[in-house]
């Protein structure tokens, strides 16, 4: 169980740069079997998930609100 936790960070960490869900699963790896070698390991890649985490620059706000109004159309059959 603790195995498929690491596989699914790993997934979301390398492939999908989803630094977020890969904490999560990583979390749940290291509360699942806190004494076992599978939570040193994701302890040791829950580190490096914090460490690029901090290097990104934070996420574009929504520009929906700046977004200019479209002219709404009516079809005339």
């Amino acid at each position: 169980l603790a195995e498929s936790k690491i596989r699914m960070a790993d997934f979301y960490f390398y492939k999908r740069s989803n630094y977020k869900a890969a904490r999560v699963f990583y979390n749940e790896a290291i509360t699942a079997y806190p004494e076992s070698a599978i939570a040193s390991r994701a302890k040791a890649r829950l580190a490096e998930v914090e460490a690029k985490a901090a290097n990104q620059p934070p996420p574009a706000p929504a520009a929906s609100a700046e977004a200019p109004k479209k002219k709404k159309r009516f079809l005339f059959f």
